[in-house]
């Protein structure tokens, strides 16, 4: 039987139908905290009236997008916590921006240019989707208000202005106003349908009021009215107010400087606000409320770039912040407003500043990455989630962060590395932990960060570990534990040391070759005294070049499986051959990779999947006339996209991509500065999983050997086109350890095969291949390589350990086995 189980290896394949195609998906990593994109219009709404929940603000565009909601949305609303869209829409459109928000009977009507799915301009929210109001309207909603119970939509088309009402059922057309050509304001008051705007811009400006049968004599001002707001007076009989304003001196006859108000009645007379200067510029929106029962907060976005925002205090406008607000709106005690900015473009007045209203979500980007565990440590710049503080450090179990201690304190974390038992270093420009003093370099020892001597004289930028466990670290600084160590140190566990003559430029990316060969990229020009232009290699003795380098920096290496050394930076030429940003070192040469985009941005970023294919952070397969979609992926001959890669926090700003990892489950992890994955909302960390995911269970028992339980693990996932390795523990000495690769499970005890088999011990897997590995000490280490065969994806197989172990003659004295695992092969 033992012959017959070490029968000779035969080729690994199997015959199987082609797998169903695999495909890899972005999710979030962090939610995006503050709302971005293009805002025009806030309102406040209170979904449920007399219910328990509270009024929220609504905030109306275009490309919008906040928290984890499919990207680019029109209408977004912020409950106080969180954004959420809703949506899709309102229309189908791409170039479909809501441009008015009102409510209407407790319900949110939006106006704007989208159509699509049976609305025309004008839709209304019914709790779960965007509903038509009749056949719409004629041209793009300018402004919603609600008068004598009914919605008003206005708008205009060449100087012909569009007013109509809706009652719930039809659209009724009003007559055309008397002068107004352009409107730009509209409010119900005191019974009368008020729009304001110009009569032809921007010579005149008008505001017209509609009775409910007729239009009333126009009032003119010199030039334009752009904004209208009523004060209700918060006593009872009390006259409310009507405020305009625009860009004028005068409106009905009263001298005013671009603001003007009115107590409305037969009458209108005029009277000017704050002062004989009024407003110091154009009023571009307005925003008036009664405070108590006696005074009135009036808030003015004006055409001035220094101090766009005013407010009426002590009878005077005054400065009020410097955001370029387009839209004001009051809840809770508070003024909010929308920027005209892409980015954090919902604003609240704290008091002293107009302050970005957030969510939860990391405040700064990722810059390092490492899997530790099932989890992931997270570092960067960043120094909250939402409410909990970080200190630039984290530990992330794929949905909540979690401090690591006290954090770090200062600058930012750039490196980390994962030592195994939930410890870890961590690199970059922070001095301490709370009060302990790091220097640049600490470890986390699973309770609290410690100091590795006496750290370095400048910041840490990458981390790598040695085969003898030794840690390497480069970077900027000259000291290493006050020992000198030109920009390259090794620690040994108790002192540090140099690596010969170290490096005389910043270090930034260090990665190490199955041979255990150290490469070494960054701004150098000279190794241990030689001539390394970029990139060098360190032999455990010696410095080395690695052929003529690179003509520009290093920012990322990466090793692998083949031995294969990638590197990115800004470099365009390796070897002295044109290389786009990115290049590949055989072991005896510079090699392209491949057609490359002309993208002027640097690569800061690249990893190496299991089966060799590679990560880089750049759109290396698209043209130079299309964005950079931050991310790619080489297989050794092509460059390809993975789904509509990142998208940044801005738009029409490149993205940044700063550190890639892969959790124990083959997800892989990246993280930089962006606000999108794919579709998916992904503040700067994205997670990129496998539809075909490679598993590794372990099932049944192993026997025990004198040594302790015999134990199978696996050491990596069976990626197909890689190599599945395992380790097989307790061990005794003087035994050879069976690998049996099957197709199928069994249950048959040893000791029914072979009188040397002991109780217990049971053979768990068909031996249909059958390799055989000495063991080291206590432990065996196989491996098995899967072919890059689509026909393998999804196919299961077994795997188990039968130690044979023999007598001082060379007998066998005992035949054992370990638990067993059932694989399924996988890709990314």
């Amino acid at each position: 039987m033992l012959r017959t189980l070490c029968r000779a290896s035969i080729a690994f394949s199997l015959s199987l139908s082609l797998a169903a195609q695999c495909a890899t998906t972005w999710s979030t990593g962090g939610p995006q905290p503050q709302l971005s994109g293009t805002a025009v219009c806030s309102t406040i709404w209170d979904a449920d009236g007399a219910g328990p929940i509270p009024f929220r603000v609504v905030v109306g565009g275009d490309l919008l997008r906040g928290g984890t909601q499919p990207i680019d949305q029109r209408v977004m609303l912020w409950d106080g916590s969180q954004w959420q869209a809703l949506g899709p829409g309102p229309g189908t459109n791409i170039n479909g921006r809501v441009q008015a928000l009102t409510v209407w009977n407790g319900l949110l009507v939006a106006g704007g240019a989208f159509t699509g799915a049976g609305i025309n301009y004008i839709a209304l929210w019914t709790g779960s989707s965007w509903q038509p109001l009749g056949s719409g309207f004629p041209v793009a909603v300018q402004q919603l208000t609600v008068w004598n119970g009914n919605l008003v939509a206005v708008s205009h088309s060449g100087g012909v202005p569009f007013v109509r009402l809706w009652d719930g059922v039809t659209w009724t057309s009003l007559p055309t106003p008397p002068s107004l050509m352009f409107p730009a304001a509209a409010v119900s008051y005191q019974g009368l349908l008020c729009i304001a705007g110009a009569e032809n811009t921007p010579t005149q400006g008008v505001l017209e009021r509609w009775n409910g049968t007729a239009w009333l004599p126009s009032i003119v001002a010199q030039t334009q009215i752009n904004c209208l707001a009523v004060r209700t007076s918060p006593a009872v009989g009390g006259a409310d107010q009507l405020y305009a304003a625009g860009l004028f001196n005068s409106i009905g006859g009263t001298s005013a400087a671009n603001i003007a108000v009115t107590s409305g009645g037969s009458g209108f007379a005029w009277s000017g606000v704050g002062g004989v200067a009024g407003l110091p510029a154009r009023c571009d929106k307005l925003l008036v409320r009664s405070s108590g029962t006696s005074s009135t907060t009036v808030i003015a976005v004006v055409n001035n770039a220094t101090t766009p925002v005013r407010q009426l205090s002590g009878g005077v406008f005054v400065p009020m912040g410097s955001a370029p607000l387009n839209s004001l709106t009051y809840l809770g005690g508070a003024p909010f407003g929308t920027t005209s900015q892409t980015d954090d473009v919902l604003r609240r007045w704290d008091g002293s500043q107009w302050a970005p209203v957030r969510g939860p979500g990391l405040d700064g980007p990722v810059l390092a990455l490492c899997a530790s565990g099932a989890d992931l440590i997270v570092g960067g710049t960043f120094t909250a989630f939402g409410s909990t503080a970080l200190g630039r450090v984290a530990r992330w179990d794929g949905a909540a962060f979690a401090p690591l201690g006290a954090g770090l304190i200062g600058g930012s974390v750039d490196a980390l590395l994962d030592l195994g038992n939930g410890e870890a270093v961590a690199g970059g420009l922070f001095l301490q932990s709370g009060s302990t003093p790091l220097n640049h370099i600490a470890r986390w020892d699973g309770t609290a960060w410690t100091a590795l001597g006496s750290g370095m004289s400048q910041p840490v930028l990458a981390l790598c570990r040695m085969p003898n466990g030794d840690l390497v670290a480069g970077g900027r600084f000259t000291s290493a534990g006050g020992v000198a160590c030109a920009r390259i140190a090794r620690w040994d566990g108790s002192t540090w040391s140099p690596l010969g003559a170290g490096c005389n430029g910043d270090v930034r990316a260090l990665a190490v070759r199955g041979d255990g060969t150290l490469f070494v990229g960054g701004a150098f020009t000279n190794a241990g005294g030689i001539a390394c232009q970029r990139v060098a290699q360190w032999n455990g003795t010696t410095w080395a070049q690695v052929g003529a380098g690179t003509n520009d920096d290093v920012h990322g290496l990466a090793a692998r499986p083949d031995g294969d050394i990638v590197a990115v930076g800004a470099f365009t030429s390796a070897g002295g051959l044109p290389a786009s940003r990115i290049a590949r070192w055989t072991g005896a040469a510079w090699a392209s990779m491949g057609a490359a985009s002309t993208d002027p941005d640097l690569a800061r970023a690249v990893f190496a999947l299991p089966d060799g294919d590679i990560l880089a952070a750049r759109g290396f397969h698209l043209p130079a006339q299309f964005p950079d979609d931050g991310i790619a992926r080489w297989d050794g001959t092509t460059w390809s996209s993975l789904g509509s890669g990142l998208d940044g926090h801005i738009l029409n700003v490149p993205v940044a991509v700063h550190a890639f990892a892969q959790r124990a489950n083959g997800d892989v992890i990246v993280g930089g500065s962006f606000s999108a994955a794919g579709d998916v909302m992904s503040y700067d960390l994205a997670v990129l999983s496998p539809s075909c995911r490679p598993t590794a269970v372990p099932y049944g028992s192993g026997c025990s050997s004198v040594v302790g339980p015999i134990e199978l693990r696996a050491d990596a996932l069976p990626w197909a086109g890689a190599t599945f390795r395992t380790t097989t523990s307790g061990l005794v000495p003087n035994s050879l350890c069976l690998d049996v690769t099957g197709f199928a499970t069994l249950a048959t005890p040893l000791a029914a095969l072979l009188p040397e088999g002991q109780p217990g011990c049971v053979l768990l897997a068909t031996p249909d291949l059958v390799d055989l590995t000495v063991p080291s000490g206590s432990t065996a280490r196989a491996a098995l390589t899967l072919a890059a065969d689509p026909a393998l994806l999804g196919a299961v197989f077994h795997r188990q350990s039968i130690p044979v172990e023999f007598d001082l003659g060379g007998a066998i004295a005992a035949l054992r086995a370990s638990n067993a695992l059932s694989i399924t092969i996988g890709t990314l």
